[in-house]
């Protein structure tokens, strides 16, 4: 059975300003290894992560004494080592864990999914066509699975563009058609886009155990 994460079922806040990671990646890491990020400092919250020049949470954190008050990199150190990222053994292997026209692509290991170090631009519309130059297995990345690849979005090899395709629906537009989630990697923001609209999506495919 895999290890449970330090991070998961416990909740967190950030304060101060943070010089590992911004406060959007912070709190990706934390959701994507099975935690959540509260809004302010009460009886349940478990962990305050400190960064400088850290005001009123903090004092407010000691004065409740029943919040372990953290640094940056004590968080890092309760995150998962799968959430690091490390080339898949089993990417290297298979010619179609990337697109056939390039032999030498391999896929990154994330959690429980890998990704894929190719990306295209398409619509939500077409993409189902132009997942199949990428071989077996491979889909459009939930939101959750891209909140993790943001937070991760300076370990891989880049990424070139702003707006990543989710498949995760956002309901309908007023002048019909489907909408769905994508994330900005310049900055974290969440916005939804229609199908027909052409952005960046980066396929991924889960890891069989």
């Amino acid at each position: 059975m895999p290890t449970k994460s330090k991070i998961q079922d416990e909740t967190f806040l950030f304060t101060g300003t943070l010089t590992e990671f911004t406060r959007d990646e912070a709190e990706a890491l934390v959701e994507a290894n099975g935690g959540k990020v509260l809004s302010g400092v009460s009886a349940k919250l478990n962990y305050l992560v400190v960064g400088e020049d850290a005001g009123s949470k903090l004092e407010k954190a000691k004065k409740l004494g029943t919040v372990k008050i953290i640094t940056e990199k004590e968080f890092l150190k309760m995150v998962p080592k799968d959430t690091s990222i490390a080339k898949s053994p089993e990417a290297k292997s298979k010619k179609d864990t990337s697109p056939k026209n390039d032999e030498k692509s391999t896929a990154i290991v994330m959690g429980d999914f890998e990704v894929c170090d190719k990306e295209i631009i398409v619509s939500m519309e077409n993409v189902k066509k132009e997942l199949k130059q990428f071989g077996k297995g491979w889909v459009v990345p939930t939101n959750d699975q891209l909140k993790m690849m943001y937070a991760n979005r300076k370990l891989i090899n880049g990424y070139s563009k702003n707006f990543y395709w989710s498949c995760s629906s956002a309901g309908s537009g007023f002048g019909g058609g489907e909408m769905f989630w994508t994330i900005n990697f310049k900055n974290g923001n969440y916005k939804e886009f229609f199908e027909r609209v052409e952005l960046a999506m980066r396929p991924v495919r889960l890891i069989k155990k």
